[in-house]
């Protein structure tokens, strides 16, 4: 028998909460007699993490394997903003890293055999834990982002040369993520990739307008969500005689610390407003399948390399032909012109060319491709678990 303790990196049910959940459901399917516990962060109060608890429920887990803790403010504020001077930074780390680990050490955590650490944030705090603590077993520290290894963070590579007597694995959500972890200062004793998995959708494509064009993620600059917001307004009656009815934007401004991202809801408000245009809509938060099934074609705008992006995926499951940069991990999924379309960032009209290119007959030969696409990357993502877990995959009855 083995035991499994799941540190969760946010309180938030996003994309990477969806998919380490998912993950966690899928080995306790294929690995009936392993124990899972779950230890989910909160920030203030134990309420924000209700909409995640509740997911977990969902897919399996009892109120009895959920254990919670405080992450504290000052950790979390340093990992959502990027500029800090020396000393307060170092001020605020200190102090958010020995109260975080004491939150942590509270919850005696029974020395199970593994600790699988989701997140960037948290991953540092339980590598630490595991350091002074003396754990004896396996860390997989899973990178659902791409690692923090340039500026300050450089300065903490000497602590992963310090002796400690547990097993520290790191485990990345893409390849391109994978290779970023390998090029870090900071060492570890294997590296591996499991890529992300999402729900079953209901499939359906419609056959003739009107159709919805849309877009779902965070409300954050790299997302690229102002860019296609402006593009939809720019060419709002280009579209709408292509047979557009909407423009959806899915999301909302989850970051509450300072930054760039801080007023950037507002922004994109005050933008739709300028050009008094009902065009774009703004649908805040839905679930994937809610987006999915209001969506024809999604576009996928990120700026700055994605992690995995998991959001295609969904859409090759569903039936919405999927269009994106295809930054980072995100182009490992698709293939230009056979399952998706591509454009580079801020190309408005090659982006209206690859919209016209969806809104013909081809976009019928593009979606089935994805849908085949998505059985692929699935049965890789099975292969990956047994690789990194050493059980083959059951799929539930």
């Amino acid at each position: 028998m083995s035991s499994y303790a799941c540190f969760f990196n946010s309180p938030s049910l996003g994309g990477a909460e969806r998919s380490f959940s998912l993950q966690i459901r899928d080995l306790k399917r294929s690995a009936p007699h392993w124990e899972f516990r779950v230890y989910l962060p909160y920030i203030s109060k134990l309420e924000e993490t209700d909409e995640l608890k509740n997911f977990l429920i969902g897919q399996g887990m009892r109120n009895t394997e959920i254990f919670y803790y405080r992450y504290h403010p000052y950790l979390f504020e340093l990992g959502r903003t990027s500029r800090w001077s020396l000393f307060p930074y170092l001020y605020k780390l200190l102090i958010g890293l020995s109260l975080t680990m004491r939150n942590l050490s509270h919850l005696k955590l029974k020395n199970p055999d593994v600790w699988w650490v989701g997140g960037n944030k948290v991953g540092f705090v339980v590598f630490l834990l595991g350091i002074l603590s003396g754990f004896q077993g396996r860390m997989l520290w899973h990178f659902r982002d791409y690692p923090y290894s340039k500026g300050f963070y450089r300065l903490f590579a000497f602590l992963f040369k310090i002796p400690h007597s547990f097993k520290l694995e790191a485990l990345s959500n893409s390849y391109d993520v994978n290779l970023k972890v390998k090029e870090s200062p900071f060492s570890y004793s294997s590296y591996n990739v499991l890529y992300n998995p999402v729900s079953q959708f209901k499939f359906q494509c419609r056959d003739k307008p009107p159709f919805n064009l849309g877009c779902a993620s965070m409300l954050a600059p790299w997302k690229g969500v102002h860019s296609t917001v402006l593009f939809s307004l720019l060419y709002e009656e280009k579209l709408k005689k292509l047979g557009f009815k909407h423009f959806y934007v899915y999301g909302d401004q989850i970051y509450k610390t300072k930054g760039a991202h801080s007023h950037y809801k507002e922004s994109l408000i005050k933008l739709v407003n300028k050009f008094d245009s009902d065009f774009v809509v703004f649908r805040g938060l839905k679930n994937p399948d809610e987006i999915f099934r209001e969506l024809d074609i999604f576009i996928h705008s990120s700026l700055n390399p994605e992690p995995f992006g998991r959001v295609i995926l969904e859409g090759f499951k569903s039936g919405t032909l999927v269009i994106s940069t295809g930054l980072g991990g995100s182009g490992e999924l698709m293939e230009n012109n056979h399952d998706s379309l591509l454009f580079q960032p801020y190309d408005y009209e090659g982006l209206f060319q690859q919209i016209k290119k969806g809104s013909s007959d081809e976009r019928f030969y593009l979606i089935q491709n994805a849908a085949q696409k998505a059985k692929v990357i699935e049965e890789k993502y099975h292969q990956q678990l047994k690789q990194v877990f050493g059980i083959d995959f059951v799929k539930s009855v």
